[in-house]
């Protein structure tokens, strides 16, 4: 009986020495040493992986010379006592599903049992057939035609015997309907879950929801690209699920960072139910993105006596939308705004004219779709270079001021404090 060990005993002889024997069995295989011309040895095989019927075990004894010599038995396996019957399931179509007098029914199921299944077939309105040669280790598939059927609710029965003659069955019933039962309803559709349509930036969101219809489903669909395509969700009867990683929209390349960021804080996801008939329904479920990752930002300014030029690079997990840089000069405040391109790239160079005795502060920023600012801010001092003496002397000496230009310089740093002015420009 399966289950059961089987008890061996070997004797072996040989002229010179043994040394060893090997059992082959349905299970593997077992090693045992032996020794002398004359040795007995005793083995307990298990059976609980062994097939049922009638089963082989081969001995091989062999000596010091490796002269081997062969022999085998035979047992036969039989099943317990079994009272448990068969585990029959019908996956497809599922309870009340409606389809058209004419549209094929393809069935899906799964029969499993401890002992083996020796038995499995199907009844009901379709017709008998005999669905074992069909299963497939637990899972079997049939194609069934309804041409011919009048409407109305048919049954599929599928009925599985194991060994010992227990029997489970399943059953479905279906709904046919004809062409000249048409109806013109769309399908209701509603997301069950999440609850709170928020969800962090590069995660995957799970979402469920039911579809119901007059007639009956035929297919429920998902796009995640504002309905540019589409695709076939999972579906258990009324409800459905589908997963949606929020990294989508830009990895997919639906949009631009850069250009789309407003869509993406607010990403609208597209879907579609279709009955038997024909009929759709569309609902859009806006998901909004959240992003709690500022972006980074690194500033270096190189003063030379025309200006300053700031060399800025930076990132974001998700996408830098905007960015700029400021120097202020007193009351004065001239704005550089980063190009699209520069957002882009990820990096920017910054030329602001100034005289060599102007001072002022840099302040350069960055912001994601999320609205997430890093600032980076420096000083800018006075330009100044060594300037060799006439005549080759070998010091150096500070440039001179004039005192017109100073005072020119001090009119204009006060005529530029009571205008208060203001500039902007465009950083490619």
């Amino acid at each position: 009986m399966r289950g059961e060990s089987v008890e061996l005993r070997l004797t072996a002889q040989d002229d010179v020495e043994l040394k060893g024997a090997v059992f082959r069995h349905p299970g593997g295989e077992a090693s045992l040493n032996l020794s002398g011309r004359e040795d007995s040895v005793n083995l307990t095989l298990q059976t609980g992986d062994w097939p049922l019927g009638d089963v082989n075990i081969t001995v091989e004894v062999y000596d010091n010379a490796g002269l081997v010599g062969e022999n085998r038995t035979g047992v036969t396996v039989i099943p317990p006592p079994d009272n448990t019957p068969p585990a029959v399931e019908i996956v497809s179509p599922v309870e009340g599903e409606r389809f058209k007098v004419g549209e094929r029914i393809v069935l899906r199921g799964r029969a499993s049992d401890d002992w083996g299944i020796s038995y499995l077939h199907l009844s009901g309105d379709f017709g008998e057939m005999d669905l074992l040669p069909l299963l497939s280790g637990e899972s079997f598939e049939v194609t069934l035609n309804t041409d011919g059927q009048p409407s109305g609710e048919r049954s599929i029965v599928v009925v599985a015997e194991d060994l010992s003659g227990n029997r489970g069955s399943d059953e479905v019933t279906v709904l046919l309907v004809r062409e000249e039962e048409r109806e013109y309803n769309p399908p209701q559709i509603a997301i069950l879950f999440p609850e709170d349509p928020t969800a962090e930036y590069s995660s995957v969101v799970s979402f469920s929801g039911r579809v119901v219809d007059d007639t009956g489903i035929d297919s429920v669909e998902v796009s995640f690209d504002m309905g540019l395509s589409w695709r076939v969700v999972e579906r258990e009867g009324e409800l459905f699920t589908f997963t949606f990683n929020t990294a989508y929209p830009i990895e997919n390349g639906v949009l631009d960072p850069v250009l789309d960021y407003e869509v993406l804080l607010s990403y609208p996801l597209h879907i579609r139910a279709t009955d038997l008939w024909g009929n759709k329904a569309e609902i859009v479920y806006t998901l909004s993105i959240r992003d709690q990752n500022p972006p980074t930002i690194n500033m270096t300014i190189e003063r030379t006596g025309e200006g300053v030029t700031v060399t800025l690079t930076f990132s974001d997990n998700l996408a830098v939308a905007k960015g700029g840089v400021t120097f202020e000069k007193g009351d004065v405040e001239e704005t550089y705004r980063l190009s699209r391109s520069s957002l882009r790239r990820g990096e920017a160079v910054v030329n602001i004219p100034l005289s060599p005795t102007e001072v002022g502060e840099v302040t350069a920023w960055v912001e994601d779709p999320a609205g997430l600012k890093t600032f980076a801010h420096t000083s800018v001092a006075p330009y100044s270079s060594a300037v060799e003496r006439p005549g080759g002397g070998g010091g150096v000496i500070s440039p001179l001021i004039p005192g017109v230009l100073f005072t020119v310089v001090l009119l204009a740093i006060l005529a530029l404090y009571l205008l208060r002015r203001r500039g902007y420009h465009q950083v490619d």
